[in-house]
């Protein structure tokens, strides 16, 4: 009822795909990749279009009317930011994405930070983004790296936290939401564990953004990064919170315009708070349009969305464990889903027929490790496909997905038999 309802928000799809020749090929009909990045509702590509032709200039820099105007709704888009995850404005960095985000903490942080023996503690199921920088950083300061491993269902147990954190961790870093388990990381348990023992916390938000209400504040954690481009947002804008305390401590990431306070021939001062991380021209049509974004989950409503994507969850769960051959990763109970994310693979299938099956009846779905091989070679997995809707996606659009899924044997079958001389 709500996907009907809101789908014509949605130009991407609400416009029936049209064939371009092969060498252009058309939009799916179906799009249930909303895990990697989301459509965008045109109130979304209005603000950002209506920035440019409304509000061009560069913040902070000029003081022309136009330029003015452009510093206070940037300071304005870190206002709303700040109030949509319970921070406050001088703790909100803007960024290009998750990625950026954990970079800076990486360099800023973990290299002054961190030293030989001084642990850092990941989920083995972590993105490549919340793992490969703090590859880096244990190469270049003996830092050791340590792995949680979640039970059957994709679940971290205080057990297994009590096992891996010790007076030598320093940080604990991990997904709020797993983007393969699909399942959430036990916030709370990990930043009692990290205090307990005097370590930092951080949290990547990429899979939780969409789906959920943030309170930084709320959870206690040090830092938190997350994509616009997965919240209906553009590519490009991101978001990086870091306590005010923290932030005071760290050095600059890039070096560069606006960043700074005073320059000499050989020395600079840098700006204190968020500018001191913001180099060069910011994106500020980015910023509106993630406002806008937000703005608009905010009308839908939680509960609303929630209850929707629970209710796809549920149904596309049913409908794989009835196919012969799927096999689900992590928990088949759609209870301990956080989100609207399921991955699997089929025993009588590889990966890549089935992606390439899908694609052919017009459906998109994630095929691959996902950006989390560590998590595939851990399960002996090659690869998996992963289906991931939200609430602009139909019933009927998970009963078309599950029922090509399901003839899939058949008919790659008859089309290997024609094939035979």
């Amino acid at each position: 009822m709500m996907a009907n309802d809101l789908r014509s928000d949605f130009p991407a799809i609400s416009t029936p795909a049209q064939a371009d020749g092969p060498l252009k090929p058309s939009a799916p009909n179906i799009y249930l990749d909303n895990a990697a990045t989301t459509h965008k509702p045109r109130v979304v590509l209005d603000a950002e279009s209506g920035f440019y032709r409304d509000f061009n200039a560069n913040p902070y820099r000029s003081q022309h009317k136009a330029g003015i105007r452009a510093t206070k709704l940037y300071n304005a888009c870190r206002d709303m930011i700040a109030t949509f995850i319970g921070a406050d404005s001088d703790e909100v960095i803007f960024t290009r994405n998750a990625t950026e985000g954990l970079n800076l903490l990486a360099y800023s942080w973990g290299l002054n930070e961190l030293g030989k023996d001084d642990r850092i503690v990941l989920p083995i199921y972590e993105h490549h983004s919340n793992l490969v920088p703090w590859q880096m950083v244990a190469k270049k300061t003996g830092a050791e790296l340590v792995f949680l491993y979640p039970d059957d269902d994709g679940l971290i147990t205080d057990e297994e936290i009590k096992r891996v954190v010790t007076d030598k961790t320093k940080l604990i870093s991990c997904a709020h939401i797993s983007n393969v388990y699909g399942c959430s990381s036990p916030v709370s348990s990990l930043v009692a564990a990290a205090r307990s023992v005097g370590a930092r916390v951080f949290l990547d938000c990429a899979q939780s953004v969409a789906h959920m209400p943030l309170d930084f504040r709320a959870m206690d954690v040090d830092a938190a990064v997350f994509s616009g481009h997965k919240a209906y947002a553009p590519m490009g804008i991101g978001v990086l919170y870091i306590k005010r305390k923290l932030m005071s401590n760290l050095e600059p990431f890039m070096y560069g315009g606006e960043m700074i306070d005073q320059v000499s021939k050989l020395t600079s001062t840098f700006q204190d708070g968020p500018q001191r991380f913001e180099a060069g021209t910011p994106n500020v049509a980015g910023a509106f349009s993630l406002v806008s974004a937000l703005d608009y989950l905010m009308q839908i409503g939680w509960g609303t969305i929630q209850a929707s994507e629970h209710a796809l969850t549920k149904q596309l769960m049913d409908g794989l464990k009835r196919i012969k051959g799927v096999q689900i990763i992590g928990s088949t109970d759609a209870e301990k889903r956080a989100c609207c994310l399921v991955s699997f693979t089929n025993d009588l299938l590889n990966t890549e027929d089935i992606a390439y099956e899908l694609d052919a009846a017009g459906i998109a779905v994630r095929a691959g490790t996902h950006c989390a091989q560590v998590l595939h070679n851990y399960l002996k997995l090659t690869a998996s496909l992963r289906i991931s809707p939200c609430f602009y996606n139909t019933s009927e659009e998970i009963d078309r997905c599950l029922q090509v899924i399901e003839e899939m044997p058949q008919r790659i079958n008859r089309r290997l038999i024609s094939s035979l001389p």
